[in-house]
């Protein structure tokens, strides 16, 4: 609703009753359906689809031309409907790149064009937003200017330290693409607002949020334009407000100078024909005087009552002399406290208005007395002298006062933590004879010439994990290295040439064609591209949809993170291509995303949209454990798994007898079954058009997930984890499913407890598609490592070892043909490493996707 700010009734404000409908994707968490991000976005998935089915639904009802049963009257399909058909837009909040992108490619599928509300990183996607997108509303919140202070380590005792300079250039340089990014905005083009919504003082602090961006280089026509004209046209309100123009609203706002200058003030609002009209503030403002007579008080958070002090309490007994040491953070005290009658630590203290007070425990446990000290702050900002009144549980209050202890200039230790063995010595010259010829124990004194600062240390930036690499176009030639085909081949002082990214030629005296980057990798060896076929990294707001036990209409790739560090990680270890699971908190999950780590770009340029799509299925304790859904046995997994097939397979003859009615009845106007994405994503299995990959532990679960499949027509892609799969090899070959496994993982929980770290060896030998895969953010990082665990415990041969993390891999993903060995035709997806793979001493130097390096270790700052 658009309402004036008149101060008029609701009635007589409200301009527009409704122009918008908000959305907002996120992850509700809970235990009802959806909990995740994904489920979020299938369940309004699924809400359109009901929408569009409600009104085919109703049209043949009012038409009387079919034998329809008359629809409920929904209100809210009756809105969504609105806004399929353009009468209403819908407003997304997205900040992120990813978020705006994910809303995007959702609207695409409704052809929707909506507003993008907040847009914290709009500028870095402006062309899919002018084409796809209605405007933009920024949420601004352009926070202080960074500064970049190179500090010398601090001189006193301290647990605090500044940013290190790298990190405080980054923050300045991200503050100052975020300004340009209005700029970038303002020239796209779009319809762009502002909203005040993330400001401290919302309203009153939009102008002077803009003055800074205009201060920075903003201009201020563009700025202006995003408080008037664009607002308008973005509310459907561009014929009646906006500019001042004879015809249109006389909605004015008069101020005391340039509205882009600091000290401007708004005069008057002429608004719905009244006029407001704001006094101009004094110069002096009167409350910020001290009245006569009075004390002024000190800010809280400008006081200083840190230090030492020598405290005098006044008691029935006499005086109490003690030692108070505080420390401060902000209003908040805490310390040590001793006397001769005890010794005890301040457990709270703040300092509040023109207050302080702090607690302090004497002793321990039953026996222990609290102290409540409490004084009245006077105008000085560091004082030399406290006083006030104590509470204890002995009796009534009394006087106590301190007095702040001056140090003697004495040599400190410049921090409390050492950071560093450089610089320390071993302390053997610190024993000097004394005059009775004992060795006598000198107090070291710490030397920190030699120490790096701590504002030098390397640190690792999000636009470090950015590839520093020239970009080469997919043209690139790698030079008389030792390649490792995993076809059977290890060919020395070989070169390999990949074109617009893929191979193209492999041999030993290859010429750089042009417009190609060549690169001499003598000494390394190069291998095929790492492929990891059961990773949870890169998936934003939760992995796992527990909710229900059945949910295959949620999608991974609905979801991908392109910011996630675990990205960039897996880069570093060679991989360069993965498999984004769904977790296995359900008997059927949701379906799995296949990417390229190409870190930096969108997530539509991650997912490899061809490759065959998977669901992932879960059987034993993971889906089994929960009490507050079905089922909590296997057996009960089983019935689930039957129920779920038996109604994909009755949801699928709905349809075929409804085409077929369209066939031979091309005039007769029927209602189509309700899409149901979640029978549909079911469906789709029977009919061999999407593949289960399970998670799995125990023989028998496995042969009753075999035995299940195989009775309704199934096949089982793959098995994952499988780690009792050596009892039952020649039952899974016989099948035809790919094993996901460990290489030596065991004994984890109770259904790892049979695993051995020959399983990938036997499964191997017994003639099934082997592979060695991660399911960790941190193993990802080393599948070469884990690849090598199969030499050492199964005997396997260095290039059977090599194919468990390539080309297998890339068999159960579906993608031999087009990855996971050095062949030509084969997509350019390498991994360079500075010796053998297989070798523990050996590191990835480089990773190339498709002919472009994404990871070369020499470019890294850390």
């Amino acid at each position: 609703t658009l309402l004036s700010t008149s101060e008029l009734p609701v009635r007589e404000a409200t301009l527009v009753k409704s122009t918008m409908s908000a959305f907002r994707l996120y992850a509700p968490h809970g235990d009802v359906y959806p909990t995740t991000l994904m489920g979020a976005l299938a369940h309004l998935r699924q809400t359109f689809l009901d929408t569009q089915h409600y009104e085919q639904h109703w049209g043949l009802y009012e038409e009387q031309s079919a034998f329809v049963k008359r629809p409920p009257s929904d209100p809210a399909y009756a809105e969504l409907q609105e806004i399929l058909h353009g009468k209403k837009t819908p407003v997304f909040t997205a900040d992120s790149r990813d978020e705006i992108l994910r809303t995007l490619d959702f609207c695409a599928e409704f052809n929707l064009k909506p507003v993008i509300y907040g847009g914290e990183e709009a500028y870095q996607c402006l062309d899919r937003l002018k084409k796809e997108s209605s405007g933009l509303i920024i949420r601004l919140n352009i926070p202080e200017k960074p500064e970049v202070k190179e500090e010398k380590d601090e001189k006193k005792l301290t647990t605090k330290f500044a940013d290190p300079v790298r990190v405080q250039q980054e923050k300045l340089h991200i503050w100052k693409e975020k300004i340009q990014g209005l700029s970038d905005l303002a020239e796209s083009g779009l319809p762009v607002a502002v909203s005040s919504e993330s400001m401290k003082k919302h309203v009153e602090d939009l102008l002077p949020q803009l003055r800074v961006a205009v201060k920075e280089g903003f201009s201020a026509d563009q700025a202006l334009r995003f408080l008037t004209v664009d607002a308008a046209s973005l509310l459907g309100m561009k014929g009646r407000l906006g500019t001042i123009e004879a015809g249109k609203l006389a909605h004015l706002t008069v101020m005391s100078g340039p509205w882009n200058e600091e000290d401007t003030k708004v005069r008057y609002l002429l608004v719905d024909g009244l006029k407001l009209d704001f006094e101009e503030k004094k110069k002096e403002d009167k409350a910020d005087k001290p009245e006569s007579g009075a004390k002024k008080k000190a800010d809280p958070e400008s006081v200083d009552l840190a230090g030492d002090w020598g405290v005098e309490i006044q008691s029935a007994q006499g005086k109490v002399i003690g030692q108070l040491q505080l420390a401060q953070d902000k209003t908040s005290l805490r310390g040590t406290f001793s006397s001769e009658k005890g010794d005890g630590k301040v457990t709270s203290g703040k300092i509040e208005k023109a207050q302080f007070e702090f607690t302090v425990a004497i002793g321990a446990g039953e026996h222990s007395i609290e102290l409540q000290f409490k004084g009245e702050l006077g105008k000085e900002q560091k004082p030399d002298s406290l006083s006030g009144k104590l509470k204890s549980a002995f009796g009534t209050e009394t006087q106590w006062s301190a007095v702040r202890k001056v140090k003697t200039a004495a040599p400190v230790v410049e921090n409390p933590i050492q950071l560093s063995l450089e610089g320390m010595d071993d302390g053997d010259d610190l024993l000097t004879e004394s005059d009775s010829k004992i060795l006598v124990a000198e107090k070291p004194v710490l030397k920190n010439e030699n120490r790096p600062s701590l504002h030098q240390f390397n640190t690792e930036l999000k636009a470090d994990r950015i590839s520093q690499a020239a970009e080469t176009g997919g043209n690139l030639l790698l030079k008389n290295g030792t390649v490792i085909t995993v076809t059977g081949e290890t060919m020395p002082l070989t070169s390999v040439l990949v074109q617009n990214g893929k191979i193209v030629a492999i041999g030993g005296d290859l010429k750089v064609p042009e417009k190609t980057t060549a690169i001499d990798v003598i000494g390394l060896y190069v291998m095929p591209g790492i492929i990891d076929t059961h990773s949870h990294i890169m998936i934003t707001d939760g992995i796992n949809e527990h909710s229900q036990s059945i949910v295959p209409e949620v999608r991974v790739r609905d979801v991908v993170n392109t910011a996630d560090p675990s990205e960039y990680r897996a880069l570093a270890g060679g991989v360069t291509a993965a498999r984004l699971f769904h977790g296995s908190a359900n008997v059927i999950g949701g379906q799995d995303a296949v990417v390229k780590l190409k870190h930096g770009k969108s997530a539509r340029e991650h997912i490899l949209h061809d490759a065959p799509q998977g669901v992932k299925f879960a059987l034993g304790e993971n889906v089994k454990y929960r009490t507050s859904r079905f089922p909590n046995t296997r057996m009960g997994v089983e019935a689930t798994l039957q129920r779920a097939f038996l109604e994909a397979i009755d949801y699928r003859r709905q349809w075929q007898e409804y085409e077929k009615l369209r066939k031979n009845e091309p005039d007769t106007k029927k209602l189509p079954p309700r899409r149901d994405l979640r029978l549909e994503a079911l469906a789709d299995i029977v009919n061999h058009e999407k593949f289960i990959h399970s998670h799995c532990y125990r023989a028998d679960e496995i042969l009753m997930l075999l035995r299940v499949a195989s009775n309704m027509g199934i096949r089982v892609w793959s098995l994952q984890h499988v780690l009792e799969g050596y009892k039952i090899a020649p039952e899974i070959l016989a099948h035809g499913a790919s094993c996901s496994t460990f290489s030596d993982w065991w004994a984890y929980k109770i259904e790892a407890f049979d695993a051995v770290p020959y399983n990938a060896a036997l499964l191997n030998e017994a003639g099934i598609n082997t592979v060695i895969k991660s399911d960790d953010w941190e193993l990802i990082r080393h599948l070469y490592l884990e690849a090598a665990k199969t030499v050492r415990y199964g005997n396997m041969s260095f290039n059977e070892a090599l194919r468990t993390i390539t080309i297998n891999p890339a068999k159960e993903l579906g993608l031999d043909r087009q990855m996971g060995s050095i062949e030509i035709g084969k997509d350019g997806d390498f991994a360079v490493f500075s010796g053998h793979p297989l070798n523990a001493f050996s590191r990835c130097e480089m990773t190339i996707i498709e002919g472009e390096i994404y990871f070369d270790r020499k470019h890294q700052p850390t």
